[in-house]
């Protein structure tokens, strides 16, 4: 129960800022005030004040979990889309980890290059580039069925593949490790320029973004400094899709900020146990998806995307462009 009041009372009390867009991509702020102070390390700060450390999880590594350390006296938060790059072969995170302080886990991930398993380093560090949106989406799904058969949070890993693959096809680039930063560094000139012009206001902690006037995506964090800090990996992640013109998206059954908030407010619920701190629940409800990490009944972390793909554009409603 109080992961249910966690998630409805933190949507239903966010407010609408003004929408940010370059080009075919939207960001709607989603604002609530805190007072409260950060109390962990994002991935990027933990690497590099090398209170952590992220590698295989033996010499012969295995592609679906690498092994975190956690060296510091803080948790540490890693998100779904995390992206790290290095050792035998760059990865992403299939759902967000609160890790302990002090500690050492495995972490569930994907593989984004499937064309090389050799060892570059010793250590992962963290990429300068986040899953793409549509991407985390599909693996979404993965993990929500994975985890109703009692498998953990597991991708389809070859469907990550072959998304990875389709994308890069379309997009017209190449990679001799098939590594999905490629896309990102191909469309650099385009993602940098949606990044410095999309940018966190003041009490944002949340975004829905829009993609070519459709519904994309929600992102929320529980503080502001969280949301400013990963927001130009998140722009990038949606951007990605936004330059993709025939990138498949899902299909958002609502059209405005409000309807798909209350649409994930009102979404069922099935709570795991997860890796690290706090619980997952996912999120399911007609034509969205959703997983969100709830620690003593504070909301952490949520990311929701329209749940159902389609080919036929036309047929989707059109997000409407709200602001305060």
């Amino acid at each position: 129960m109080k992961e249910l009041d966690a998630i409805k009372q933190c949507l239903n009390n966010l407010s609408t800022g003004k929408s940010q867009f370059v080009n075919d991509l939207v960001m709607i702020p989603l604002c609530k005030r805190t007072s409260d102070a950060r109390s962990y390390k994002l991935l990027e700060e933990a690497i590099s004040d090398q209170t952590a450390e992220v590698s295989e999880v033996s010499e012969a590594g295995a592609v679906p979990t690498l092994l975190f350390d956690n060296k510091a006296s803080e948790p540490v938060l890693l998100i779904d889309g995390d992206t790290l790059v290095g050792a035998k072969q760059n990865r992403t995170l299939n759902t967000s980890v609160l890790v302990p302080p002090q500690t050492r886990i495995t972490i569930p991930v994907s593989c984004v290059e499937a064309g090389r398993w050799d060892r570059r380093s010793s250590h992962f560090s963290p990429s300068s580039d986040h899953m793409y949106a549509s991407g985390r989406a599909r693996m979404m799904h993965d993990v929500h069925r994975a985890m109703d058969e009692g498998l953990g949070p597991q991708a389809d890993q070859h469907a990550v593949w072959g998304d990875i693959d389709r994308k890069m096809g379309r997009m017209g680039v190449e990679s001799r490790t098939r590594a999905m930063n490629a896309m990102f560094e191909q469309r650099a000139q385009s993602l940098n320029e949606m990044a410095r012009k999309i940018t966190a206001i003041t009490d944002q902690i949340a975004a829905i973004f829009i993609v070519r006037d459709r519904i994309a995506g929600l992102e929320l964090f529980d503080h502001p400094e969280t949301m400013a800090l990963k927001l130009p990996k998140l722009v990038q992640s949606y951007g990605l899709d936004a330059v993709d013109s025939t990138a498949i998206l899902g299909e958002c059954p609502v059209s405005t900020t409000e309807d798909f908030l209350q649409l994930i407010a009102d979404a069922q619920r099935s709570e795991d146990e997860t890796v690290g701190l706090g619980k997952h629940t996912r999120l399911q409800a007609a034509g969205a998806i959703g997983t969100a990490l709830v620690m003593d009944g504070h909301l952490v972390r949520l990311s929701a995307f329209p749940s159902t793909q389609s080919t036929h554009s036309h047929d989707m409603p059109r997000a409407r462009r709200r602001s305060a």
